[in-house]
């Protein structure tokens, strides 16, 4: 009964939108101009997005974690919480080309925001800084450097400055989440 009204009063009918994978909704969306609204890789952050050039094609996937999976991350020494994160995994040629996870880190009480992205072997070829404004110091650290390279469930602590030992523990609890998520371990 609804394909033949105009739900966003652009003129044209629901059922004329849809087939035409415009958005019904949505009134600047119409068969001449649908715009992205289907299109996956609009949900996926510009940040991701640049970290993979060239990459079209995304699956992204929630990672809530299980209590098997917290458990896990327990018995290789990593706390981790139910929090709802997405992993972002770029495809070539429909396979994974890698990950990109965005993750908070907490400074003396203060969360700031960090992108890390791998390799398709889960192996970190980069972290970075997305959103520090209540720890603009975290902007400049050498530490983020440290991790090229390293297997997502071999991150260690080592750091003495405090800040430092922020950015490195929500780094490891990172990769352990991409580790017990993607690994299955």
């Amino acid at each position: 009964k609804i394909a033949n009204k105009d739900s966003d009063g652009d003129g044209i009918s629901n059922s004329a939108e849809m087939q035409a994978k415009s958005n019904p909704g949505d009134k600047k969306s119409t068969p001449k101009n649908p715009g992205n609204w289907l299109d996956i890789a609009s949900l996926i952050p510009r940040e991701v997005r640049h970290a993979f050039p060239g990459v079209l094609t995304w699956l992204p996937q929630d990672a809530l974690l299980t209590k098997a999976d917290i458990a896990a991350a327990k018995k290789m020494g990593v706390e981790l919480s139910a929090d709802d994160n997405t992993i972002y995994i770029p495809l070539v040629d429909r396979r994974p080309a890698g990950t990109g996870l965005i993750f908070a880190a907490n400074y003396q009480g203060k969360d700031f925001f960090l992108l890390m992205t791998t390799d398709k072997k889960l192996n970190i070829s980069r972290v970075s800084v997305l959103h520090a404004d209540k720890v603009p110091s975290a902007k400049g650290l050498k530490v983020y450097d440290q991790f090229v390279g390293q297997a997502v469930n071999k991150v260690s602590i080592s750091a003495k400055a405090p800040l430092e030992q922020a950015v490195q523990l929500a780094v490891k609890r990172a990769g352990m989440l991409l580790y017990v998520r993607l690994r299955g371990a």
